[in-house]
């Protein structure tokens, strides 16, 4: 959806839900998603460095990262907020560990998720 406008970007993904809805498999990496679209996922996977982050359904998304720290406020993109306040803060590098679950947050700061 990356380069359309809201509305066309919109449109495709709900072509796509009504796919996934008929018995589809749909796989699909989508750029800064409305909160429109990102309320349409089943499911979502969520990655940084090549490992993952999140996956589950989507909406379980929220609770899991604010039982974590990551509290997404009222109002706001989910999509949004995870990328700017856990995908985008320190580079993971090597903190990261799936096993852990050991995230960097801030310059000496961690918080496991």
């Amino acid at each position: 959806t990356s380069g359309l406008d809201a509305f066309t970007a919109y449109s495709i993904v709900q072509t796509l839900k009504g796919l996934a809805e008929a018995g589809r498999t749909v796989v699909a990496t989508l750029h800064q998603p409305s909160s429109e679209i990102f309320h349409m996922f089943d499911d979502l996977l969520i990655m940084a460095d090549g490992r993952i982050m999140f996956s589950g359904p989507a909406p379980d998304s929220i609770d899991y990262f604010s039982d974590h720290g990551f509290a997404c406020p009222e109002y706001t993109n989910p999509a949004d907020f995870f990328f700017m306040n856990i995908l985008n803060t320190q580079p993971v590098k090597d903190e990261l560990d799936t096993g852990t679950g050991v995230v960097t947050v801030s310059e000496g700061e961690k918080k496991t998720v």
